[in-house]
């Protein structure tokens, strides 16, 4: 039989360390998950879990606007891995080439 969760309120100290602790880089996030499966007090964990909903709506829509963002760029990774090309992202009006390609030497004109 699962254990009875705890109705009782959480006081102002709980709330104030368990928002700081959440807080803390890395460590806040085993914090926030240890909680949201092994907290007694209903609140708490209801706290927690929506804490890291929340954490996932995030990392979702942080994911999606890095792929709409750079969708020209990958695309056009793409097509140059598809064509054998060498993969370069340059913005240059030029046609893609390597830059040790560009580096050409002048010859000294011949002045008669």
């Amino acid at each position: 039989m699962p254990k009875k969760l705890d109705k009782s309120s959480v006081s102002f100290g709980s709330w104030f360390l368990t928002i700081f602790m959440a807080a803390i880089p890395c460590l806040g996030v085993l914090y926030i998950a240890f909680g949201a499966l092994f907290s007694t007090n209903e609140s708490r964990r209801n706290f927690y879990r929506a804490h890291l909903a929340w954490w996932g709506i995030i990392i979702v829509l942080y994911g999606a606007f890095f792929m709409v963002g750079f969708a020209p760029d990958i695309r056009k990774l793409y097509d140059q891995y598809k064509h054998g090309q060498p993969l370069s992202l340059s913005r240059s009006s030029e046609p893609d080439s390597h830059p040790a390609e560009k580096k050409k030497t002048k010859k000294p004109e011949d002045s008669e």
